[in-house]
């Protein structure tokens, strides 16, 4: 099918594509019979980043734009994540976080994500364990940074935990071969135990707000 689409890649080094099937290929041969790498908007982003052509916070940012626009499955680095959670402090009023936009669009797009079952597990299960260990890795900076403030540790790590550690349980349903994963509840107990409660936290006013963060 994509043969019949592309009549002529000539001398081009790869071919942009962002769409999820096509991607799967991996390649693409046009009319002539000369075939290229498939590759999408993400990939393009991070190459240029690796090539210097484009800084961190530009990539980023780009990334934040496409989760406000619908693009699905955009992967969230920890320096990201941590610039984002570094901006944000706690509502006197309420005690939840005050989200920035970008906050807010990491939180909607996963949202309509795990409302659909666009990810295909076990294929794109690494995609939700990089999500879970980018906040497994903030939560334990945060549990250990006595420079910020408790009530807004408390706040960074609810939203952490509401948002980013969404257990197996609550992904079950994009499983098309369970043969391939680990069964969701003892995914959600080794999420438990494995990873948060390892947690090491040395200061008890820190202890006392690392456990209120998941009371809520």
């Amino acid at each position: 099918m994509l043969q019949e689409l592309i009549g002529d890649i000539g001398t081009a080094d790869a071919v942009l594509m962002d769409d999820r099937m096509a991607a799967a290929l991996g390649r693409v041969t046009d009319r002539s019979g000369h075939a290229a790498p498939i590759v999408d908007t993400l990939d393009l982003l991070h190459d240029f980043t690796r090539a210097g052509l484009l800084s961190s916070q530009d990539r980023f940012y780009k990334h934040h734009l496409l989760r406000a626009r619908g693009f699905m499955c955009v992967p969230l680095e920890t320096e990201e994540l941590e610039e984002y959670l570094g901006a944000t402090e706690a509502d006197p009023a309420t005690g939840l976080l005050k989200e920035s936009a970008e906050l807010r669009a990491i939180r909607v797009n996963l949202q309509r994500l795990r409302s659909t079952t666009i990810i295909q597990q076990p294929a794109e299960t690494i995609y939700l364990d990089r999500l879970r260990l980018s906040g497994v890795i903030a939560i334990r900076k945060l549990s250990a940074d006595t420079s910020v403030p408790t009530p807004t540790a408390i706040a960074r790590t609810d939203w952490l935990w509401r948002n980013l550690m969404s257990t197996p349980i609550d992904w079950a349903h994009t499983i098309v071969d369970p043969a391939g994963v680990i069964p969701p509840t003892t995914g959600f107990l080794n999420e438990v135990c494995g990873l948060l409660l390892a947690i090491p936290v040395a200061n008890l006013e820190r202890a006392r707000a690392f456990v209120t963060g998941y009371r809520r």
